[in-house]
């Protein structure tokens, strides 16, 4: 039969080999089976008397003299933290842990709060004393702590238009804006109880804010002319809107949707330039690389600025998932993945950034081209004295930038505040109707705000809109352009209205009985399509039908003249694709009316040009 002690030994035993149990799950197991069968004539011999005032290194020094628990040890630490430092204790979703002390916020586990544990107490993470205190503390955290949102570099409070930029420095400070002034706050301990996380994976580099009159904001935005926007090599307009886009970081929050940038052109002309740029002002770093989504994903969860260099359409088409992403990064989307520290369960990686990236082919696909800032790069045409010295100088002057686009942010605040953002959304409205990127109007307001407050100091407000109306205008035009040589339905409606009107020069039009008789899709192309014709007269090519027959239709022209598939598979995906570029067709030459057709229970499709 086995004794007393066997039973112990084996239980134990039994215990010490479940790797999955914490040091803090088997040390309270420990102590419960040492409860279980210690001599009751033992008790009381180690309780003591603790005075939490004292110092915990000889608080310390009296559990172990009397032989406390580890559990016990690491439990009064908790209390010591709590009575003595005035802590706090957090934890989000991602179950992080954190112990806000001395106006800091620590993560519990990480090298500083190890440093904390050392100093203040003399046990070192590497021993088992101190694997249990930090699981003690996080336990504890769980029980006792707030629940906080994490955040890395932004909190916006929109209610008060207010945001909140972490500045990355060793003060731990917070960068507090609002309408009305520019205040440094600590990091947890202010009015709003806003807490932000500095991570390994941070590009921003620490940050210091300038107090800038008038007349030094004036020196500073000069700088910002002189080393960044002048060496963009590109139209004036396209150069401003760049860096007005840049700027509106702070902003991120007010709009759900954000407009992709990206740099395209031929090789050597700068295209990686203007990326390196605008990253370099913001971050102080050259982070202009390329990643893999999982990647991206996660730098656009916690950075303001993605940057992907080299990005050419085998590359991009190729990979949904990268098409995903940034339709995901103009839309606010987000992914979800598994929560690795609790072996269970998922959570949302955010897309919270400004994407940005560069390359020679066009990849404005039809959902993409409404979102997409497309800027031509051409070094040729619009050179400068660009030089490595450059990045130096915007490495150094870093601080004077990133001051100045502080109090822009203000001003820009006060200005939502006081409801010119909708003023300036109505007038996009009102000026560029069906315009291309009509869907990213709120975001574009905002960047128009930051140009109208830079052009006030450095211009005298001169020309804003003038250079607004020419970058509006380049846009409609160059959404269409990339539109045609990637949309299916227009490369293919194309080719469909150059057949017919090849036919017509050929033929002209022919009458029965002194009436038109249109042409049958037979009298173009090889198709047999019932329910489609084909009107030609001296002014209009219409052509009209179900929406069956004209993917059938489509489908055959882009096979016949392309020597491709046709790559929207069924006659309904083909009508949802057309929703998104209505606007498109009808602002480029190609009218589309989608009415009705009663008897078929379908819709009817009619496309005219004007020839």
């Amino acid at each position: 039969m086995e004794t007393i002690t066997q039973t112990q030994e084996r239980e134990s035993n039994t215990l010490l080999t479940k790797e999955e149990a914490s040091p803090l799950d088997q040390n309270i197991e420990i102590t419960k089976l040492v409860s279980k069968y210690r001599d009751p004539a033992l008790d009381g011999n180690d309780s003591i008397a603790i005075d939490l005032s004292e110092d915990f290194h000889l608080i310390y020094k009296k559990l172990k003299h009397a032989k406390a628990e580890p559990v016990e040890i690491a439990s009064t630490l908790f209390k010591w933290f709590k009575a003595n430092k005035k802590s706090e204790f957090f934890f989000d979703d991602e179950c992080n842990y954190y112990l806000f002390v001395s106006g800091k916020l620590v993560t519990v586990g990480s090298d500083e709060f190890e440093a904390l544990i050392l100093s203040v107490a003399g046990i070192s993470s590497v021993t088992q004393m101190g694997r249990i205190v930090e699981d003690t503390f996080e336990k504890s955290a769980i029980i006792e702590g707030k629940k906080m949102t994490r955040e890395n570099w932004l909190h916006t409070d929109r209610k008060n238009h207010t945001v909140y930029l972490s500045l990355k420095s060793e003060k731990d400070e917070l960068l507090r804006i609002t309408p009305d002034e520019i205040t440094l706050v600590p990091n947890g301990n202010n009015s709003d109880h806003v807490f932000m996380v500095n991570l390994p994976e941070d590009k921003l580099q620490a940050t210091e804010y300038i107090e800038l009159d008038e007349k030094q904001l004036e020196e500073a935005l000069r700088l910002v002319n002189d080393l960044v926007v002048t060496h963009i090599p590109a139209s004036n307009a396209d150069k401003w809107m760049a860096f007005a886009w840049r700027m509106s970081y702070p902003l991120f929050d007010f709009t759900t949707a954000h407009l992709i940038t990206r740099f395209q052109g031929g090789s050597t002309q700068g295209k990686t330039t203007a990326c390196r740029l605008l990253c370099l002002s913001l971050y102080g770093e050259d982070y202009v690389d390329k990643s893999t989504v999982a990647g991206f994903y996660s730098d656009a969860s916690i950075n303001p600025l993605v940057i992907e260099d080299n990005l050419e359409s085998n590359a991009f088409f190729s990979d949904q998932k990268k098409v995903d992403f940034y339709l995901a990064a103009a839309t606010g989307g987000s992914k979800q993945k598994r929560n690795t520290k609790t072996k269970s369960g998922l959570i949302r990686e955010k897309i919270r950034s400004l994407v940005m990236c560069n390359g020679i082919e066009s990849i404005a696909k039809s959902e993409l081209s409404s979102r997409m800032m497309v800027i031509d790069c051409e070094k040729d045409s619009y050179p400068s004295n660009y030089n490595v010295g450059v990045l130096l100088e915007i490495e150094q002057k870093r601080n004077e930038i990133f001051s100045a686009e502080c109090l822009i942010t203000q001003k820009v605040l006060q200005r939502i505040k006081n409801g010119e953002w909708i003023e300036i959304l109505n007038k996009l409205e009102d000026q560029f109707p069906n315009h291309p990127k009509a869907r990213m109007f709120d975001h574009l307001a905002i960047m128009i705000l930051y140009l109208e407050e830079v052009y006030k100091i450095i211009y005298r407000n001169y020309g804003t809109w003038n250079l607004v109306a020419e970058w509006m205008d380049y846009q409609q035009k160059s959404a269409y352009e990339e539109i045609r040589n990637t949309d299916p339905i227009v490369r293919s409606l194309d080719i469909l209205k150059d057949i017919a009107l090849q036919k017509f020069q050929r033929t002209g039009p022919t009458y029965t009985d002194g009436t038109y008789d249109p042409l049958t899709i037979k009298d173009l192309i090889n198709v047999e399509a019932d329910g489609l014709e084909i009107e030609l007269n001296e002014d209009t090519i219409i052509c009209r039908g179900l929406a069956g027959p004209l993917h059938t239709l489509l489908s055959s022209v882009y096979r016949s003249r392309l020597k491709q598939s046709f790559p929207l598979k069924n006659p309904q995906v083909m009508a949802n694709r057309l929703k998104n570029i209505l606007s498109q067709l009808n602002a480029n030459g190609c009218e589309v009316q989608i009415t009705e057709a009663s008897h078929e229970k379908q819709k009817e499709y009619q496309f005219s040009w004007d020839v």
